[in-house]
């Protein structure tokens, strides 16, 4: 098994391989400071594992950060390690296609376990996530992205940020028509007709 450990710290890059060498047998770690800078120099490796900590930026914030790690590699064999668990935040990588996702605070412990529901084809999130979103559901919580599908809702996130539709339609590899009409439909079904609407919407979770 290959596991590849990003983040910007070569300390705690060292910690994290060496509890996953003691606790895996036949393991292959290869580390890096970024996404960008591991793509560049492994352009053919396909680990089984990516695990990314959301410290290190390389210059992208982190939905960027996803989408360019989408592009290259298997977004649901990626384990987001971040500094606490980010209520906010975790439904946008959720619905992005990153179903793994471990809180610092939690120890390596839990990286083990979350590292062995992947290896069983199961996805991980903590009981505290889990109990907190089961909470806002019970109370009839919704999110407006919930009527976007995956491509509409990877569209509109781009569009908040203030990219436009030529460089998303590069990003996402798609055509220009696509992307302007996934803007389209996600306008009317937002019921939005401006992005500065679109962005006070989609980012009110």
């Amino acid at each position: 098994m290959t596991i590849a450990i990003i983040d910007q710290f070569p300390v705690l890059r060292m910690g994290i391989a060496l509890f996953l060498v003691e606790q895996f047998s036949s393991i292959t770690v290869i580390e890096s400071d970024s996404i960008l800078s591991f793509h560049d120099s492994h352009p053919q490796s396909r680990p089984d594992l990516i695990i990314i900590a959301l410290s290190q930026q390389s210059g992208l914030n982190n939905f960027q950060l996803l989408h360019l790690a989408g592009t290259w590699y298997d977004l649901r064999k990626v384990i987001l390690y971040d500094e606490k668990t980010d209520y906010q935040r975790l439904p946008h990588y959720y619905r992005l296609g990153v179903h793994n996702y471990v809180s610092k605070q939690s120890g390596l412990r839990e990286v083990k376990a979350c590292i062995d529901q992947i290896i069983s084809q199961r996805n991980w999130l903590p009981n505290n996530l889990v109990n907190h979103w089961r909470s806002l559901f019970a109370a009839g919580y919704t999110k407006p992205a919930d009527l976007l599908t995956s491509r509409e809702y990877q569209v509109a996130l781009l569009l908040s940020e203030g990219h436009k539709s030529k460089w998303i339609a590069s990003q996402l590899d798609l055509k220009p028509q696509s992307v302007s009409s996934a803007k389209k439909r996600l306008f009317r079904k937002l019921q939005v007709d401006t992005v500065l609407k679109l962005r006070e919407l989609i980012h009110c979770i």
